[in-house]
């Protein structure tokens, strides 16, 4: 039976004259609610599933977040960044508690807890390792990233936006001779952001260690980084450069010394022009005597002081800095890999209209679209990229496939790749590896200006070639000019560094991939992900690259060298290659690569077996598209790709086994741009406000609900119930799109096959099992959208658009209401006794069956401050009282009351949606 809805929040109510309800900046009186609310009770026998032993084929989930700018509308970001961090701690106790510990025993928290329950529905854990912010979104990214690192509760953040955003306290002084800005940065955003992750540093943590994590934050310096390169025929070209990037690695994130420089981070990003004053970032000696303003060297680009304004000035959608750290994260076992862009709206629907001759501009219109267009940049370039990357990681793979085809044909012990294939080998995979090392030697330089030789300065034509020509030399001097011979195999291997290693151990992971996909039984999954363990595990990641300090310190030792008498320097070309033979020997300790690459080809050898038995058990694919433009059904896929690892298993057991994962890696990469990369897909998710739900069916979109749209998005900062409004629609949506994300297709078939639940019956078990997860029953409507799970003839979907959402789980009118005593002194009121503000769903993401808007209460709704008469969001009682920690007012409460009346309020055709929901919300934020 589920738990009636109680109002026992963790820590005491306020007194009612103390609460936010009880201030004039709301627009109703608060209204005392029973502790016990009887229609948000579901009559549901079922019980909590029993916990899912975790296993080795349980999947990771990695989460990348991207945060966007948006003034005030960082409230309703933050709202999402309180349920990423809920669903980030249900994974960690799933991780952490016994197997056999009762989910509903040890976290009294109610939506924790069904986060919990959805990820043993799914078998699989939730990790966000890497998240980028800028402007406003900024701090989200910093207050998220470092609840994460330290495994934190991030239930102050929503008081932290309520004190911090008031307006009165951000306005400067009228009297205040020639202000910088408005609103105040550094007296009052930088103090709240320090007070807040203060307070944040002072809840209890967990005692999980550490988790990694990366923060990169944007912002924009106004006076530019400066840099030279050469043309091809030795012409020098001055480049300036204002994009400032902060980086906040695991250790950093632990540790508190670094607080004040998170704080100084997360200000810069959001200085948003005129309303704030730009902020200064300290370089070394110039860092501040106030404790406020840091030595910020450590973590920034830059290579002096600047000052610095909002990152969504050149950046404000901060996909590209966050998307190399997610390409080189390596893993121990199946990981699925995806990236929220988190952006409150996505803008007009419609395409803009044309301009007119006859319609001048004038100047405040054009200045006004100028600083639109500005933080308005399009992400096509990121979105290109992430498709490029998935498209690389097909072509590799496709072309690794077809060189195993050609392999087969030739004699056996012969190499695929001949001398003239390692000599291609060795210009393309030594350029790519000297290129970052020839990049930031000509960065630094260009920064020490006067400091240098004058032969160092003027180095002559082709400086740039000549230096990167002079690294790799160095760096492959040892390589091998032609196949090697049997008894130096492992030599060749190892002077390859750990590029080589990595390329193999792709092609391995790939294949443990693949038959994973032929596995249909939990013991064949659970060994290969074991042999995927033991092929990760002898390397791990190497994390921060310290080349920048590499580089440093070479040239000052140069220099210093040169100092001294006779005052002779070394020649440039001399510095660049020292620091390469330093760099070379920094990618991979020779001892551990032999053992590493030993390791593999035994993982592989005890793998063989199994997979050749997976491939021997599937018929041969009868399909004739090409491999890229169909989406196959799992037969026909099944299929697919056992024919192409039995090519594989036919290359590599051919001689011996290090031999032949190197000799493939050296035909493929001859031929093909070597780029790094992780063999590993990236799913890209927008997470917006842009929605409808059951809460508010006529507001469908973030500038009908979201008071952060007011006002050029700085309206939310006018009240806090308007601040409070966004933070519950932040969290609501949030709920919803991370369900929405964990009910994958493809996962619910993989774990009902590892349950041993046989075709025809699987979409009924699911069916059942999660509605026990979700503590009510799921229609049999629903079964069609689940056909695939009990045909193999179908394709599996890429989502569940409506299986993976409750949200028509309203009951049909007439709804069987129940009538029970009033609780305001009338005499009866007829009430639905669904779950309607506490539904379970994986489609709306919104908690139903609230009191709906009425024109006659058009005077309630908070007033557009722009002096419109009435609000853009226009949010009702319901929509205008948001989310409450424990402790909230009876007022917030009496928002998610039925209608009272003569009929239900719940009605039988809700409003279509796209996303889910989860229970327990309202309760969890004291509703």
């Amino acid at each position: 039976m589920t738990e009636p809805v109680t109002s026992a929040p963790s820590q005491p109510a306020p007194p009612v004259g103390q609460t936010t309800a009880a201030r004039g900046s709301l627009t109703h009186e608060p209204v005392v609610v029973p502790p016990v609310r009887g229609e948000l009770v579901a009559e549901v026998d079922h019980k909590p599933p029993d916990p899912r032993p975790r296993t080795l084929a349980t999947q990771e989930v990695r989460l990348a977040l991207a945060f966007t700018g948006g003034v005030s509308l960082a409230v309703w970001m933050g709202g999402v960044a309180r349920e990423l961090n809920l669903l980030a701690q249900a994974s960690e106790r799933r991780r952490t508690l016994s197997d056999a510990a009762d989910p509903t025993t040890p976290d009294h928290d109610p939506l924790r807890r069904s986060y919990r329950r959805l990820l043993d529905l799914v078998d699989a854990e939730v990790a966000i390792d890497v998240l980028a912010g800028t402007s406003a979104g900024g701090i989200n990214a910093a207050l998220l990233g470092l609840a994460n690192a330290r495994n934190l509760d991030l239930g102050p953040l929503r008081d932290i936006w309520l004190t911090a955003g008031e307006l009165g306290s951000l306005l400067r002084d009228p009297a205040e001779q020639s202000p910088p800005s408005l609103l105040k940065g550094d007296g009052r955003m930088l103090v709240a952001l320090n007070e807040g992750i203060t307070r944040l540093l002072g809840s209890t943590p967990s005692p999980a260690p550490p988790r990694a994590t990366d923060v990169f934050i944007t912002t924009t310096l106004l006076s530019p980084e400066t840099s030279r390169f050469t043309d091809d025929y030795g012409t020098e070209i001055a480049d300036t450069d204002h994009q400032g990037l902060f980086h906040f690695a695991t250790g950093d994130l632990t540790s508190d010394g670094a607080v004040a420089q998170l704080s100084l981070a997360a200000r810069s990003s959001a200085s948003f022009p005129g309303a704030f004053e730009p902020a200064f970032l300290p370089f070394g000696a110039d860092a501040g005597a106030d404790g406020r303003h840091p030595d910020m060297a450590p973590f920034t680009n830059a290579t002096c002081a600047h000052w610095a304004a909002d990152g969504g000035l050149l950046a404000n959608r901060p996909i590209a800095p966050l998307l190399q750290r997610i390409f080189d994260r390596s893993s121990d076992r199946e990981v699925r890999r995806a990236l929220l862009y988190i952006v409150p709206s996505t803008g007009a629907s419609t395409a803009a209209g044309t301009d007119d001759l006859a319609v001048p501009m004038g100047l405040a219109d054009a200045l006004r679209l100028d600083l639109g267009a500005a933080l308005n940049q399009s992400i096509a370039a990121d979105l290109a990229a992430i498709k490029e990357h998935n498209d690389r990681i097909e072509s590799v793979a496709d072309t690794g496939l077809r060189m195993a085809a050609l392999g087969n044909r030739l004699p056996s012990g012969e190499w695929l790749a001949d001398a003239a294939a390692w000599r291609d080998y060795r210009a393309r995979q030594g350029d790519w590896l000297v290129a970052p090392l020839v990049t930031e030697v000509a960065r630094q330089l260009t920064t020490r200006g006067g400091q240098l030789p004058a032969d160092w300065a003027s180095a002559g034509e082709d400086r740039d070639v000549a230096l990167r020509l002079a690294a790799r030399d160095v760096v492959t001097k040892d390589w091998p000019t032609a196949p090697p011979a049997p008894e130096a195999v492992l030599e060749a291997a190892v002077s390859l560094g750990r590029p080589a290693y990595d390329s193999a151990k792709a092609t391995l992971l790939r294949l443990l991939r693949h038959g994973r996909v032929l596995a249909t039984t939990l013991d064949q999954r659970n060994f290969l992900a074991e042999r995927g363990r033991y092929a990760t595990r002898p390397l791990s990641d190497t994390g921060r690259s310290p080349l920048r300090s590499l580089v440093g310190g070479g040239l000052d030792d140069a220099l210093q060298k040169g100092a001294v008498p006779p005052r002779e320097f070394p020649e440039l070309v001399t510095v660049v290659r020292a620091l390469a033979r330093e760099y070379a020997d920094a990618q991979g300790d020779e001892q551990q690569l032999a053992e590493a690459w030993t390791s593999l080809a035994e993982t592989y050898r005890r793998s063989a077996g199994l997979l050749r038995e997976l491939v021997a058990a599937c018929p041969a694919p009868t399909a004739t598209e090409p491999r890229r433009q169909r989406r196959l059904p799992l037969r026909e896929r099944r299929a697919l790709v056992a024919a192409d690892v039995g090519a594989y298993l036919d290359f590599l057991d051919d001689g011996d086994t290090v031999a032949r994962f190197l000799d493939l890696h050296v035909a493929v990469r001859s031929v093909l741009p070597v780029l790094t990369q992780v063999a590993q897909p990236v799913e890209l998710i927008q997470v917006s406000a842009d929605t409808r739900s059951l809460l508010a069916p006529h507001h469908g979109t973030a500038l009908t609900k979201l008071t952060g749209m007011q006002v050029h998005h700085f309206g939310a900062f006018y009240k806090p119930s308007w601040r409070a409004n966004d933070w519950m629609w932040g969290r609501l949506d949030g709920c919803g799109w991370l369900v929405h994300v964990l009910l994958d297709p493809r996962r619910i078939l993989s774990v009902l096959e590892n349950d041993g639940v046989a075709p025809g019956s699987r979409a009924a078990t699911f069916a059942d099992l999660l509605g026990e997860a979700v503590e009510r029953p799921v229609p049999p409507g629903f079964l069609g959208d689940l056909a695939f799970l009990d045909r193999e003839d179908l394709r599996v979907p890429v989502s569940l658009p409506s299986t993976g959402a409750l949200g028509r789980l309203a009951p049909p009118s007439p709804c069987p209401a129940r009538t029970r005593p009033a609780t305001t002194g009338s005499s009866s009121s007829t009430t639905c006794r669904c779950r309607t503000a506490a539904t379970h769903s994986a489609r709306s993401g919104r908690l139903t069956g609230t009191r709906r808007s009425s024109r006659s209460r058009k005077a309630r709704s908070p007033r557009n401050p722009g002096g419109t008469g009435r609000s853009t969001a226009s949010p009702s009682r319901s929509a205008n009282v948001a989310a409450r920690e424990p402790g909230a007012t009876p007022s917030f409460s009496r928002t998610l009351r039925m209608r009272r009346g003569s009929r239900s309020t719940c009605t039988s055709q809700p409003q279509p949606s796209s996303r889910p929901h989860i229970q327990s919300l309202a309760r969890q934020d004291g509703l």
